[in-house]
């Protein structure tokens, strides 16, 4: 960490490895300009479930161990890390340092899209670390440019 740089700032400089981070920016700038409607979102989500998939999650009997694991590997992708708090009827998740394009223009796509590929990988994550399928995690909200808001509780029967 450079003298004088935050936390965050630390994990922001680690996420724009040279030529990677423009080619997965490029390919989700085109499938966001080339599928209809929310397919986009879709792709992506799924492109987190293969990626989670890969980087499995092992069972986990306390909420501050499911909150270790998920960051563990957050940090090896430089995706920045979540907090995962206990709601009561739902758990939290606060996803911070979101990697960011450096190009305004394009960050709202950006943001949205890696959103669902992060709904993905936590969905995955969760339930191989034991959580039941009829639990789900949705986006809640964004709350800033690099940072979102995710919600797991019990699927509404009326959805797929």
């Amino acid at each position: 960490m450079a003298l004088g740089q935050t936390p965050e700032e630390y994990l922001k400089s680690l996420q724009h490895p040279a030529g990677w981070f423009e080619l997965v920016q490029t390919i989700v700038e085109m499938v966001a300009e080339n599928a209809q409607g929310d397919n986009n979102l879709a792709f992506l989500e799924e492109v987190g479930r293969r990626v989670a998939a890969s980087y499995p999650l092992n069972t986990v009997k306390k909420l501050s161990e499911l909150n270790v694991a998920f960051n563990n590997h957050l940090y090896k992708f430089n995706w920045g890390y979540v907090d995962i708090e206990d709601a009561g009827d739902s758990l939290i998740f606060r996803h911070h340092c979101m990697p960011l394009t450096g190009k305004p223009d394009t960050d709202a796509v950006w943001q949205r899209s890696f959103c669902a590929v992060l709904l993905g990988l936590y969905n995955v994550w969760l339930h191989q670390s034991g959580s039941p399928k009829t639990l789900h995690c949705d986006l809640v909200r964004l709350t800033s440019n690099d940072g979102a808001v995710f919600r797991l509780k019990r699927r509404n029967p009326n959805k797929a």
